[in-house]
């Protein structure tokens, strides 16, 4: 079985301040370890939905952003 790997994801909402700019706000971050980028969006994804009690990380996110860790690149 291959390594894993580390992967920080962030999931990201745009919001308007009180001067009409936009600025960008980290819904939720978290640390996984998984076989692949792909996958350690897919936890995310879940764990997100499952904690913020949503259907769709869309709901309270507009975007997200992978980084590796550590582990294979």
């Amino acid at each position: 079985m291959p390594d894993q790997g580390h992967y920080h994801v962030a999931f990201f909402k745009t919001v308007e301040n009180d001067h009409g700019r936009d600025r960008e706000i980290c819904q939720r971050s978290m640390e996984l370890v998984a076989d692949s980028e792909e996958d350690a969006v897919r936890q995310a994804i879940e764990r997100f939905c499952r904690d913020e009690r949503i259907r769709s990380w869309k709901d309270h996110a507009d975007r997200y952003a992978v980084e590796v860790v550590n582990g294979r690149a």
